[in-house]
């Protein structure tokens, strides 16, 4: 399983890893590009979901379509592929299972994080707003939606997916750290554009 960790996150939101007490090294650690040697690292990372993670998890429900011996399995073999760095492999199988199981909110996150990894930003998001739409109240589906969002640069979506996330799991440290970061890092754009940015919606734009 994948191990649900900030470092999926690419650096237009990687500062959200670093202290957010200086405003400026955050503006500067968001436009760092990562080596190669990082994002394999970053890669392994990812896998794995840690058990204490799992054990608190609620689980999304499980499609009908498929049994659920062979859905994991399938799950198993397209996790294989990401750890391999085998992203395209693993995102047309994860394509593939959802194809007869629509609903599966696990498979939808899944194939977000790949899509995260491929650099695909804008279609991970359509990704997790499908999980959190299958299973509501699943916290993961929230964080890595929050995740995608941020890596659009929608801040303030990214930080209100945060905030549903840690509301549904309080007792996540690591996701509250995420959310205060978030928060943060969205203050410091909204104090950097003092106000006058461009605004759509009422809202500035990101």
């Amino acid at each position: 399983m994948w191990k649900r960790k900030a470092q999926v996150i690419r650096p237009s939101a990687a500062a959200l890893a670093l202290s957010a007490d200086n405003d400026s090294d955050l503006a500067d650690a968001s436009s760092t590009e990562l080596t190669s040697q990082k994002r394999r690292k970053r890669a392994a990372d990812v896998i794995e979901e840690g058990e204490s993670s799992r054990k608190k998890e609620i689980p999304p429900p499980v499609g009908k379509s498929t049994s659920n011996d062979a859905l994991t399995k399938t799950i198993d073999d397209a996790s294989s592929l990401a750890e391999s760095g085998d992203y395209e492999s693993a995102l047309d199988l994860f394509e593939r299972t959802l194809a007869d199981n629509p609903d599966e909110a696990r498979v939808h996150e899944m194939k977000a994080q790949v899509l995260m990894e491929l650099e695909r930003d804008y279609v991970a998001v359509r990704a997790a707003e499908q999980a959190v739409r299958c299973a509501p109240i699943w916290f993961t589906a929230h964080r890595t939606l929050a995740r995608a969002q941020l890596n659009v640069n929608d801040l303030e979506s990214g930080t209100r997916s945060f905030a549903r996330a840690a509301h549904l799991s309080p007792w996540d440290s690591d996701l509250r750290s995420e959310l205060r970061s978030a928060g943060k890092l969205r203050h410091h754009r909204v104090f950097a554009n003092d106000g006058n940015a461009p605004t759509a919606g009422g809202r500035p734009l990101l």
